[in-house]
């Protein structure tokens, strides 16, 4: 095996031979394609003491948090190690390997340990630790008091005498006026700004700060409930409920935005005609690879545009076929049509959402023709089919004749023919509950649940006709779990984390490490509430 010379050339070996008398560099003549054996020679030991080099590199690295001058960072296995010397546990998840989110904790952690309890420190630990944006709301502040020692003055200013409002009796809201988050152009700092995330006419992702302050206080709350709900009332002792419950003096409300999942607004889409893709994939076949992969690069690629300029995500409109003898894998890509895949055919994918896929009869009883890892369907079909799926979320029903299941959601209906005679195993998923125990082994599994699956609420509508519901199928926060959903699908998969699409992403799993770091965070006595709050993947409007 043969290598360029310019592969053999290292950093110590160059520095090594710039400090030679120039009479031996001129006399040490290479070829184009080698290099001269004085120069070869000396970055034989350049290679010995580059790794020396990034050896102690390394060493100095991990001792800290965030990554040095030279960007090495710290081996994620002593970062719990670093933690204990700060007093410190880690509770983030480590969700790709590399320890990026247990590194934004660790970094944080003296910050945080200096503010403990306050209102900041509370709103920036929500940030760090859900990877979301938060509101931090303080019981008291909405629980109706009588004036009396300790509490905070309430002589008003000059100012404050001239508004109607603030002269009202508390727990009584006027409603000759609405209260309700806007916009304003002024800093309004961290507790009362946040981000919305969006695509641009491209499809890359951008983020918009967005400042609000609350209109009329004292007035009838436009979404009560939510995060820009100031309106005082009765101390509310309830603890659980599908509802989450309401203010008292010792509990602290977390707001969440509910993430988009996959369908995030603003994403590009793109019609690539059947036959042209059909082309590019037997053209990749016949050059011997196996199987074609296709994301958003590929797609840029096959409609003659420039694949660095491809958005992480992109949208397709139209049915597609795979003929027989195709071997496909798909990445990061939203159908909105059917995908059949023929007899013979195979079709993998990861982080996919499809509105449906139909498979034939596959050409052997072991021979999988579907298999799917972190990815959402609509619905699954094909009764002579057999799939592999691995933290899968199905919105409908799913009819195969042979399946694999693990760490899956099976929202509607699981239609397996012949059960468990031919094969099939569903574990660590949820299934519904009108399957025979009595016919299906799976049915009964203690790995399984039938515990319903719960789903984060958005607005969905045109302005003057809005309704606060659950996502479909093709909608910003399809198959995202709400953190009221049962802790036996938020912490059902195998390893302890949420079943269904999100697994990879954490989202469930960040807000639970979330709730045991606020828990040690907050001050004696106090109680956490976390919530997601649809009207947070709004924006506010700007008053007129």
């Amino acid at each position: 095996m043969t290598h360029s010379k310019d592969a053999l050339k290292t950093r110590t070996g160059q520095l090594l031979y710039r400090h030679l008398p120039e009479e031996y560099r001129y006399r040490d003549t290479g070829t184009a394609a080698e290099l001269g054996d004085l120069e070869a020679y000396l970055h034989g030991f350049g290679d010995l003491l580059d790794l020396f080099r990034a050896t102690l590199d390394q060493a100095y690295a991990d001792g800290f948090a965030e990554p040095t001058d030279t960007g090495a960072a710290s081996q994620v296995w002593l970062l719990p190690y670093l933690a204990d010397l700060l007093g410190t546990h880690l509770l983030s998840p480590d969700l790709d390997g590399t320890g990026a989110i247990r590194r934004a904790e660790l970094k944080n952690t003296v910050d945080w340990s200096k503010g403990k309890g306050t209102l900041g420190v509370t709103d920036d630990v929500a940030d760090v630790m859900a990877d979301a944006e938060t509101v931090v709301v303080e019981g008291w502040k909405r629980v109706a008091l009588t004036p009396r020692l300790g509490l905070p003055p309430f002589s008003l200013t000059p100012q404050a005498g001239r508004d109607l409002l603030a002269m009202a009796p508390q727990g009584t809201p006027d409603p000759r006026f609405t209260s309700r988050a806007v916009r304003t152009d002024t800093d309004t700092g961290d507790l009362q700004s946040f981000r919305l995330l969006s695509r641009d006419v491209n499809g890359h992702a951008i983020d918009e700060n967005i400042n609000w302050v609350l209109r009329n206080p004292g007035g009838v709350p436009c979404f009560p409930g939510a995060y820009d709900d100031r309106s005082v009332t009765t101390p509310d002792i309830r603890r659980t409920g599908r509802t989450p419950p309401g203010a008292m003096p010792r509990r602290v409300r977390v707001y969440v935005q509910p993430q988009s999942g996959f369908f995030e607004p603003g994403l590009k889409q793109v019609a690539p005609s059947s036959q042209t893709v059909k082309s590019w994939v037997q053209a990749q076949m016949d050059l011997g690879i196996d199987p074609v992969v296709i994301g958003p690069r590929e797609v840029y690629h096959i409609l003659n545009l420039n694949p660095d300029d491809a958005p992480d995500r992109l949208t397709i409109s139209g049915g597609r076929s795979l003929q027989s003898g195709m071997n496909v894998h798909l990445h990061d890509l939203n159908f909105l049509d059917t995908i059949r895949v023929r007899t013979g055919a195979e079709l993998s994918l990861r982080d996919c959402a499809v509105e449906r896929v139909l498979v034939e009869q596959s050409t052997a009883p072991d021979a999988v023709a579907l298999t799917a890892r972190n990815c959402l369907f609509n619905r699954l079909s094909g009764p002579a089919g057999f799939a592999k799926l691995e933290y899968v979320t199905v919105m409908e029903s799913t009819l195969l004749g042979r399946i694999w299941a693990s760490d899956c959601l099976f929202v509607g209906k699981l239609d397996d023919p012949t059960c468990f005679d031919d094969g099939s195993c569903v574990r660590f998923s949820r299934v519904q509950p009108q399957l025979d125990p009595e016919h299906c082994l799976f049915a009964r599994a203690l790995s399984n649940t039938v515990r319903p699956a719960r789903f984060v609420r958005r607005p969905f509508g045109t302005p003057g006709s809005c309704a606060v519901r659950e996502a479909k199928f093709g909608e910003p926060g399809c198959g995202v779990l709400d953190h009221s959903a049962d802790v036996e699908i938020r912490k059902g998969s195998e390893d302890g984390m949420e079943m269904g699409t999100y697994h990879d992403r954490g989202y469930a799993a960040r807000l639970i490490a979330l709730e045991r770091k606020l828990t040690d965070q907050l001050p004696l006595g106090q109680e956490l509430q976390l919530t997601h709050d649809p009207m947070l993947a709004l924006a506010p409007p700007t008053p007129k």
